[in-house]
């Protein structure tokens, strides 16, 4: 993604500080050494790899038994909200996408989300490859929260293709891609 695209790093973790604070609850310490882990990937990748994230949904028929994917509802990855002490749920799912923060920042405090985009990596990297997907139920929340990570903290020049009309809809609106 463009430097001027792309989620400011102090940003989304102000974001996961603020959502922490909303559900009274700390950083476990998987997910804090998952983090670590994601740290120490992304000192060893070229972040100026070319490299295409493709966000799809299950049963895709741009996924065949050759493609190289990730299925991050397979994996448990999960981008429901918790509810705030009032018992509100920080957010409505049909009003986010993976592209906002506050989904970033649920995805972010857990392991499988952070072991998911250390895996991504690791297949990018084995496999010298070019292109990557990653696969979620909707192709709206999981798939692309991870995507924005692995651009976000890894592979900074990647471009993140969205495939459906609303992940399309909210990054025109979060300026990340001109539709025309």
């Amino acid at each position: 993604m463009p430097p001027e695209r792309r989620i400011p790093l102090e940003e989304f973790w102000n974001e996961v500080e603020d959502y922490l604070d909303i559900i009274e609850k700390k950083m476990d310490s998987d997910a804090v050494e998952a983090w670590r882990k994601l740290e120490q990937v992304a000192n060893l990748t070229d972040p100026n790899r070319q490299l295409t994230i493709f966000i799809l949904a299950k049963g895709s028929n741009y996924l065949t038994p050759s493609s190289s994917f990730i299925d991050v509802h397979d994996l448990g990855v999960d981008a429901t909200p918790p509810c705030d002490p009032r018992g509100h749920p920080i957010y409505v799912m049909k009003h986010v996408t993976g592209i906002d923060l506050k989904v970033q920042a649920v995805l972010a405090t857990q392991t499988r989300a952070v072991d998911a985009v250390i895996m991504a990596s690791n297949m990018i990297e084995q496999g010298d490859l070019r292109h990557f997907a990653f696969v979620c139920s909707h192709a709206t929340h999981r798939s692309v929260g991870c995507a924005m990570i692995l651009a976000s903290f890894v592979y900074h020049k990647a471009a993140i293709v969205f495939s459906t009309p609303r992940t399309e809809t909210s990054a025109k609106a979060h300026g990340m891609i001109d539709i025309t």
